[in-house]
């Protein structure tokens, strides 16, 4: 019997009201963005560091100074290459991310 229930009325599905949906949408949306945003930043502040390192480094290196010491010279060439390596690791993880949140907007 219907007036057993009275006239309570059921709550419409949230789901299915395009409305809320959307909504639900743009904040997902607005979210992976952030999360991007933030791993652009990271990676962007990851690759200041390794440029500087690179830069102290070269500056190091071109020391003539530095040809009296070939055990120093052999580890500062040693750590340039790292850095190199780590810098060209960074900016092609920095394209990809950069390219990712491009391409989301």
């Amino acid at each position: 019997d219907p007036s057993k229930f009275g006239s309570a009325k059921l709550a419409p599905n949230k789901s299915s009201n395009p409305r809320t949906q959307r909504r639900r949408e743009t904040a997902q949306a607005r979210q992976a963005t952030a999360e991007l945003r933030k791993q652009v930043a990271r990676l962007e502040r990851n690759l200041a560091k390794a440029d500087a390192v690179i830069a102290d480094l070269e500056t190091r290196l071109a020391d003539p100074k530095i040809c009296d010491n070939l055990e120093e010279l052999q580890r500062l060439a040693a750590l340039y290459d790292e850095a190199s390596a780590q810098a060209t690791t960074l900016m092609q993880d920095w394209t990809e991310a950069a390219e990712q949140l491009e391409a989301t907007d």
